[in-house]
């Protein structure tokens, strides 16, 4: 039970990156309800490859948090494992979108 937390935050930086990959594919059935929130694109297959890329990178907030939940001892402080992802997802989140975002 100590690693709970580690292992969880893993599962989730794990299913991210799949996903991620699955958009690396450039096939449109990947994307739910796509239609309904996004606006006609000229290049669509790029512009899932780029979301594969920003979501790959936001996967690096749980992961990150994980091996924070792995270092440091749950005991003794949680303030690691509370602002890994409260940091790291907005942080990455942004530094997607400037590396990868283009209009549409």
């Amino acid at each position: 039970m100590r690693y709970t937390y580690a292992i969880v935050m893993a599962v989730v930086a794990g299913a991210l990156l799949l996903y991620a990959l699955l958009l690396q594919t450039g096939d449109k059935g990947a994307i739910p309800y796509r239609s309904r929130h996004t606006l006609p694109t000229k290049d669509t297959k790029g512009y899932i490859k780029r979301l594969g890329k920003i979501l790959a990178i936001v996967a690096l907030a749980p992961l990150v948090s994980a091996l924070a939940g792995l270092i440091v001892d749950p005991e003794i402080t949680v303030i690691p494992h509370i602002l890994a992802p409260v940091i790291g997802f907005p942080l990455c989140l942004w530094l997607g979108i400037k590396l990868f975002y283009v209009r549409p």
